[in-house]
């Protein structure tokens, strides 16, 4: 009995003394005392990308960016239950949820630490090591609490967790880095003939401006929010014949659609002036009325107080916005795009080993 008594508080000990000096240490000591407690050392290096270590931290911020993902993967496919506690060890086709979080958040850094290392060679970043992102996580914490003391402003959180700050850093990297590529006297600098070609591929979803639409609103207001004179079910169930009729006969049905109690008919316009009126005045409608095809009806939907449903008299395209006048624009979309290309690349050409066993016994929850 005395020496199990003994065995327990030296454990004791152990703990108490992990937590004490996570305590003391900052960032730097609780990655210390996590390792202790854990067995899992964040500064483990658990994979090598073109020559460039992948520490444990690393790989576990991106565990909680793939979670969802993976656990979404199982349950809408296998129907698995996420909350069985042997949920991530179950394997499904012969793979358990802990091994696909793994290998999907290892694709996720493989690609990271490719962008880093492209980051590096033009100057964006020095250090692409864990320990060296720690050091400025901690070093730029350390100034804005310094900041906050002194009164001054500060901008963003008062203090960064790690995967805040990391996303923080990448995301200015990747602006500097896509700049000093594709923008303007940039390395990779699209040409204007190319700059045409891309505006043709993308003008449909970015620069196509708002048809001219013509529209007719069939609506029946119910009593309560939109003073009518009907029931809220009432309405609907009135305004749905009309409706089967307008379909059939278009803008012609318009005449005996008026003889209906209650009826209200209201003629509007969609365009290019009207457009940012309609969007926030009447979001429901607007949704409805975008897209909606010349001599179609919209469904019956709810939308301030009546029951409503829209006829498309006619609809013309607006044009687009033109090249010339939005050059920077599309230089901007084109830059986005080859950037997002241009790390594609770089991810298949990298080389990443696996340090055996690193990962054997690391938690995913």
């Amino acid at each position: 009995m005395k020496k199990r008594d003994k065995k327990r508080e030296r454990l004791i000990r152990r703990i108490l003394l992990s937590v004490a000096l996570a305590a003391a240490l900052g960032a730097a000591g609780w990655c210390a005392a996590y390792a202790v407690l854990t067995r899992e050392d964040p500064m483990a290096t658990v994979a090598v990308v073109d020559g460039a270590p992948v520490a444990l931290g690393e790989l576990k911020m991106q565990f909680d960016r793939k979670r969802a993902e993976a656990v979404s993967h199982f349950t809408e496919g296998y129907g698995a239950d996420a909350g069985d506690k042997h949920f991530w060890t179950t394997a499904f086709d012969g793979v358990t949820p802990r091994d696909y979080l793994i290998k999907i958040s290892l694709d996720a850094v493989k690609r990271e630490k490719a962008e880093q290392l492209l980051m590096q060679e033009y100057g964006m970043a020095d250090d692409i090591t864990y320990e060296g992102f720690l050091k400025e996580l901690k070093a730029e914490n350390a100034r804005r609490r310094q900041a906050k003391q002194n009164g001054e402003a500060i901008y963003g959180p008062e203090e960064y967790t790690p995967s805040a700050y990391w996303d923080y850093v990448m995301s200015n990297r990747r602006i500097r880095l896509d700049e000093k590529l594709f923008g303007a006297g940039g390395e990779l600098e699209p040409d204007e003939e190319t700059l045409r070609a891309y505006y043709e591929q993308i003008k449909d979803p970015y620069f196509k401006q708002v048809d001219n639409v013509e529209l007719l609103a069939f609506s029946i207001p119910y009593r309560g929010q939109g003073g009518g004179a009907v029931t809220e079910e009432d309405a609907r169930t009135a305004l749905e014949p009309v409706r089967e009729r307008v379909a059939r006969e278009g803008e012609a049905a318009r005449t005996e659609a008026e003889k209906v109690p209650g009826l209200i008919v209201t003629a509007l316009s969609l365009n290019k002036e009207t457009v940012s009126s309609a969007s926030k005045s009447a979001p429901v409608a607007y949704q409805h009325a975008k897209e909606l095809p010349a001599k179609e009806t919209s469904e019956v939907f709810n939308h301030q107080g009546e029951y409503t449903f829209l006829y498309c008299v006619s609809r013309e395209s607006g044009g687009y916005r033109s090249f010339d006048q939005h050059i920077n624009e599309v230089r901007a979309y084109y830059g986005d795009d080859a950037y997002q290309r241009l790390i594609d690349e770089k991810t298949k050409q990298a080389d990443m080993a696996a340090v055996p066993g690193a990962l054997k016994h690391v938690r995913v929850a």
